[in-house]
C-alpha cells in the first residue's frame, strides 16, 4: 500500500513538472469552491458523480483534477469515472491510461493495470512514472525479468540525468518503487505455510 501511495504523489508531482508529460491534460489544484460541486463535494463512492455526462457543458472538459484527488482519497468511484470518460475520448490518451493503471493498481487489479500503464509507457518512453508503475504490475504479477528491464530503463535514465534533469528525483523514486517491491516478492513468507 506504501508503494501505492508514494505511486499517486509521484503521479501528480511528475505531471506537474514535467509540462511534456502532461501535454494533453492540464493539471491544475482544484478551486477553493468549485461553481458545480461546491467546497468539500465529495459524492458518495458507489455511486459515481452524475455531472460527468458528455451534455454537462461546463464539465465537457475532462477534470483529472478531480480524478487525481479522488485517487488520493481513495473514492475510486470518483476516479473511475474521470478516467474512464477520458479513455472514452482517446482510448490511446497515454495520461488516462496512466492515471487508470494507477487507480487499478490501488485496487490490486494487477491485470488491468498492466494493460493500461503498458500503452502510457509505450506512448510516453521518456517518462519514468510509467515505467516505474509497470515495473511494480509486473512485479506483483510473477514476472520479475520484465521488471527488472524496466528498472534497468530507468538507471539508464538516470544515468544520463545524472541529477540535472527535473525528473531526477521521479526517476529515483521510480527506481526504488521497484526494488521494494521486488524484494517484497522475493522476501521468505512468515506464514506458517511458507
Amino acid at each position: 500500500m506504501r508503494t501505492v501511495a508514494i505511486s499517486i504523489l509521484l503521479a501528480a508531482g511528475a505531471a506537474l513538472a514535467c509540462p511534456a508529460y502532461a501535454q494533453d491534460i492540464a493539471i491544475t489544484p482544484p478551486a477553493a469552491a468549485d461553481p458545480v460541486l461546491g467546497q468539500g463535494y465529495s459524492p458518495p463512492s458507489d455511486n459515481p458523480p452524475s455531472f460527468w455526462n458528455d451534455s454537462a457543458a461546463h464539465y465537457n472538459a475532462i477534470r483529472y483534477d478531480v480524478g487525481i484527488e479522488a485517487l488520493q482519497s481513495k473514492n475510486y468511484a470518483v476516479a473511475e469515472a474521470v478516467f474512464s470518460k477520458a479513455l472514452r475520448r482517446n482510448k490511446d490518451s497515454a495520461d488516462a491510461n496512466f492515471y487508470m493503471g494507477v487507480t487499478r493498481m490501488d485496487q490490486g487489479q494487477w491485470q488491468d493495470a498492466r494493460q493500461h500503464l503498458e500503452i502510457a509507457a509505450q506512448k510516453k518512453p521518456n517518462h519514468p512514472d510509467p515505467k516505474s508503475r509497470l515495473g511494480v504490475t509486473y512485479t506483483k504479477l510473477g514476472d520479475a525479468d520484465r521488471a527488472n528491464a524496466l528498472r534497468a530503463d530507468l538507471v539508464k535514465m538516470n544515468d544520463d540525468c545524472r541529477d540535472k534533469c527535473r525528473l531526477s528525483p521521479y526517476i529515483k523514486g521510480g527506481i526504488q518503487m521497484i526494488d521494494e517491491a521486488l524484494a517484497e516478492t522475493s522476501a521468505p513468507s512468515t506464514s506458517p505455510l511458507g
